[in-house]
């Protein structure tokens, strides 16, 4: 995982983002992998909406990155097709490859 070469001082770096860093894009994709797990797991528009300004629990980033990564695998695998299932995010409605 190309995570683990990011060094503390490279966490703050500019991304294509403007408004985020590295490590807030990081937060964003965890956030984002976290969403998508509980609309696969039948949570409310309304529930997931309140994770999407959510910290990601833990300083360690890279760790949270990998935890969630497994649980949203483990879901999609319930679910074969979930990639082009659509979903209800905070966003609209998406495919699962565009959540």
């Amino acid at each position: 995982m190309r995570l683990r070469l990011v060094t503390d001082a490279q966490r703050t770096l500019p991304t294509p983002c403007p408004e985020r860093n590295v490590h807030d894009l990081v937060a964003h994709q965890v956030r984002g992998m976290r969403i998508y797990t509980s609309l696969l797991h039948g949570a409310a528009r309304e529930v997931v909406a309140k994770e999407q300004d959510s910290g990601i629990g833990s300083d360690d980033w890279i760790g949270a990155y990998q935890v969630n990564l497994r649980r949203l695998s483990k879901a999609q695998a319930r679910w074969p097709g979930s990639w082009a299932r659509r979903a209800v995010d905070v966003s609209g409605v998406r495919s699962g490859s565009r959540v």
